[in-house]
């Protein structure tokens, strides 16, 4: 069963919140769609938890506003707002059964006693724990205290849902089935749902967009595969994910979308990389490699223009890939990331190698 509508229309526009002389939020702006799972991403102290309970309602903002289809929530209180949050706290009551646990939001909004039950129980059925509705929280795995916790917070039908870090405290092999669960679960109800986390590989498995934020502004919004794909500056490539970064002087800039341009590290090392716009970044040129694009070899291929010679420092094996890390007589460290079988036969730690890449996977960002 359906709930009773689509998820809402979630628009933030230029929230600011400052606490003394440091700037929490500065001015975010950002629009999340019907049913979309937005992902706000960052490292602690970035702001992501700041937003989260600004659209809550748990605190206000000092200037911007907060619009659910349209309307403006800044003066409504958090139970007004048909938001479900669900935290890393579970916050169940140790006192109550499972069902009551569920049910007590419900009985917040005084809702009529049949309705009540009905709600509860559809919401347990929905996180598959209809069978636990008797047991007390004591009694329960801590991933099935998070599905009560889960159920609670859709038990009464949102149009919006606020995850903070919801699974944070659960071992890793759970986490991982529970990123997939409760995308399924948001998508099967429609909602539109905001994420809170600093696990790159949590908002990339769960969002359909990620908004990464640092230092309380938004760097960059995108799909999950178009953050890690195309990153706009260093700190979105280092953050997302892993990248080999080198310092980029450029010799010219074409204009032209995609451009492949040419350059030079400081130690002279020749690059051939892609510009997004054709230009080099006013302030200061990186080029971000991933390290699954980069290759080894004994001698360098003649087809290659991106090559680098070192000396083999470390070849870690990690199951069925490998990652082994070159450093160049420069000094500059390359990391290659390979399926196991990739590595070329005899190559091992202390031995010299070729790291090489295609332009098409060097990318120019800007160094900020």
């Amino acid at each position: 069963m359906k709930t009773r509508s689509a998820g809402a229309h979630l628009a933030i526009e230029a929230v600011t919140k400052t606490y003394g002389k440091a700037k929490a939020l500065d001015a975010v702006s950002l629009v999340i769609e019907p049913g979309e799972l937005l992902a706000l991403l960052g490292p602690s102290g970035c702001g992501k938890t700041t937003l989260l309970k600004i659209i809550a309602g748990l605190i206000d903002p000092d200037e911007g506003e907060v619009l659910v289809d349209g309307l403006g929530m800044v003066r409504l209180p958090t139970h007004r707002r048909d938001m479900g949050m669900l935290f890393q706290n579970y916050a169940l009551f140790p006192h109550l059964d499972v069902i009551s646990n569920v049910a007590f939001g419900l009985e917040m909004r005084r809702l009529p006693r049949a309705e009540i039950e009905e709600r509860a129980r559809r919401a347990l059925d929905r996180v598959q724990l209809s069978a636990y509705s008797g047991r007390m929280p004591r009694e329960l795995s801590g991933g099935q205290q998070q599905r009560v916790a889960l159920a609670r917070a859709i038990a009464y039908e949102p149009k919006i849902l606020l995850l903070d870090e919801p699974l944070a405290a659960l071992d890793k092999n759970l986490r991982e089935g529970m990123q997939m669960e409760l995308r399924a679960l948001c998508k099967q109800l429609e909602l539109t749902t905001v994420l809170v986390t600093h696990d790159q590989e949590e908002a990339m498995t769960m969002a359909d967009r990620i908004a990464v934020m640092r230092a309380g502004r938004l760097e960059q919004l995108g799909s999950a595969r178009a953050v890690y794909e195309r990153p706009e500056n260093r700190f979105v490539a280092g953050f997302i994910g892993t990248s080999n970064f080198f310092p980029f002087a450029g010799e010219r800039s074409t204009g032209a979308l995609g451009a492949t341009i040419p350059g030079r590290t400081p130690g002279g090392d020749a690059l051939l990389a892609i510009a997004r716009d054709g230009t080099l970044p006013e302030g200061g040129a990186m080029v971000a490699v991933r390290p699954e694009h980069v290759a080894l070899s004994v001698s360098r291929p003649a087809a290659e223009a991106n090559a680098m010679v070192g000396r083999l420092t470390q070849i870690l094996f990690r199951g069925a890939h490998m990652t082994a890390v070159l450093r160049t007589d420069g000094g500059q460290e390359i990391v290659a990331s390979a399926p196991a079988d990739a590595l070329p036969p005899g190559l091992a730690e202390g031995d010299a190698a070729w790291a090489h890449w295609k332009a098409e996977h060097a990318l120019i960002i800007e160094d900020k």
